[in-house]
């Protein structure tokens, strides 16, 4: 069960997500945990608003078995908004926190990636039972169809699915001589249509930011096996 809940400070949670969403994600947090219940995976977005909470933040996840996920915030809804967003140091920041304290699902040796996922692993349904490939690309140009009106194995088919799918490695341009194009997959393609206006696009910071990271990842990998 997936779950957002951007910070373990009520204010600083409420005022990203909206006032009340942090008891109600705690409440459902604390309902899972007390039935035993254990696969629960929380998404927490991180922007200027609850950025000093981040190490408290990290360690409720992992003082209670919470698999996470941090990010900064996509530009879209609210975020395209508000003067919210990191800076590249501080994106750089909280990503390496957390690849640091998730290792082993960051680089999984000999496993080789060639996108991001998009037009694979998901569909997203939203409240009104439109359809699309990625939670993150909800807008009409990437709208497969409606959950009401039509069947699955026919938005399945969809024609804008095999374009999604065609979005690795190999086809973008950006990424066919990349040294680390294995280890990313492209990136997040949403990350990019929204830095370039174009989904085959790729925009270089978004790519300085995970280099760095797989090289920061790869240093401390290097060093626990140097110690052990």
């Amino acid at each position: 069960m997936t779950i957002s809940l951007d910070s373990i400070d009520k204010e600083e949670n409420d005022k990203n997500r909206g006032r009340g969403c942090y008891e109600i994600a705690m409440r459902d947090i604390r309902n899972l945990l007390d039935i035993g219940f254990h696969n629960i995976y929380v998404n927490a977005t991180f922007t200027n608003y609850n950025l000093k909470s981040v190490d408290q933040t990290i360690e409720f996840f992992k003082e209670n078995g919470i698999a996470y996920k941090l990010g900064g915030f996509s530009e879209l809804g609210r975020g395209s908004m508000a003067d919210i967003s990191l800076s590249f140091e501080e994106r750089k920041e909280i990503e390496c926190k957390e690849k640091s304290a998730q290792r082993s699902a960051f680089l999984k040796p000999f496993t080789i990636k060639e996108s991001c996922g998009l037009g694979l692993g998901e569909f997203v349904i939203n409240p009104v039972g439109d359809i699309f490939a990625c939670k993150l690309l909800e807008t009409d140009d990437y709208k497969l169809g409606n959950i009401r009106k039509n069947k699955l194995a026919d938005i399945y088919n969809h024609k804008e699915i095999e374009l999604l799918e065609s979005q690795n490695i190999h086809h973008l341009s950006g990424c066919q001589t990349c040294s680390f194009r294995y280890l990313c997959g492209g990136g997040c393609r949403a990350q990019h249509y929204y830095h370039t206006n174009d989904i085959h696009g790729v925009d270089r910071s978004e790519c300085q930011l995970l280099q760095e990271l797989i090289k920061n990842q790869m240093y401390r990998i290097w060093k626990q096996t140097e110690m052990t």
